[in-house]
């Protein structure tokens, strides 16, 4: 596996940098663009010098460093990792101050970029649609009319939330969240669901199916807003 590869290397250079009672930390979170989590292989070993800094991801220009062993390190390994990285769609970078340790961080695309707006309204659809463009650039918008069409859409390629009318033809919103249950696929992906008819049993229902975030039409945006990406974000962490 070509990312195991990055994080072998990277962890191994923290690892030969870094004395017997130091620390090195890994960790993951969401980056700055929702569709993305950023990796962090954190030392505080000897660090790395500034002005060799931009020459660590070069093919073009090595240059080689002592472990704290006397183990020589090459700027090799590190022209892999970012090719790698890059193929991915991620990119990585180095924060480093000499004598303090290094941060190497790095992106990669998650799962799924893709929302599904189910609606057997077609104007409702686009509308919201259009809403969620603004809110996520960052992901694409994919249109289901019923529960049953979004239902395939989602077995075939599950996207990283749903919007779901509740009131729709052949399929609606419950019954499509109750089979996504069924099949142990709610949580991947998050639900929302929008309804022009809003009363308290509607709510329980779908809270008792494990849909944190029902909403009467039209919604209000900005706490539309916070519902869509705090889903995301539990779609990326893995509900966390």
């Amino acid at each position: 596996n070509l990312i195991n590869q990055v994080f072998n290397n990277l962890l191994s250079n923290a690892i030969k940098f870094t004395n017997n009672n130091g620390r090195i930390t890994i960790s993951v979170r969401p980056a700055t663009t929702l569709s993305f989590l950023e990796f962090s292989i954190r030392d505080s070993g000897q660090g790395i010098k500034e002005e060799n800094l931009d020459k660590l991801f070069s093919v073009d220009t090595k240059f080689t460093t002592e472990g704290t062993e006397g183990e020589k390190g090459s700027g090799l390994g590190l022209s892999l990792v970012k090719e790698i990285v890059e193929k991915h769609g991620g990119i990585i970078w180095a924060e480093s101050e000499y004598g303090n340790g290094s941060n190497f961080k790095f992106t990669l695309p998650v799962a799924s970029a893709n929302i599904l707006m189910v609606d057997d309204n077609r104007t409702d659809g686009l509308l919201y649609s259009k809403i969620l463009k603004n809110i996520t650039p960052d992901y694409s918008v994919d249109l289901a009319s019923n529960g049953v069409e979004a239902l395939e859409k989602i077995k075939s390629s599950p996207p990283a939330l749903v919007i779901t009318d509740h009131s729709m033809p052949e399929m609606d919103g419950y019954n499509l969240v109750k089979q996504l249950k069924k099949e142990g696929l709610l949580g991947k992906p998050q639900v929302i669901v929008l309804s022009t008819e809003m009363d308290r049993n509607i709510i329980e229902d779908y809270n008792e199916l494990g849909v944190e975030y029902v909403f009467q039409k039209p919604v209000n945006l900005r706490s539309f807003k916070q519902a869509v990406e705090k889903s995301l974000r539990k779609y990326i962490t893995g509900n966390r």
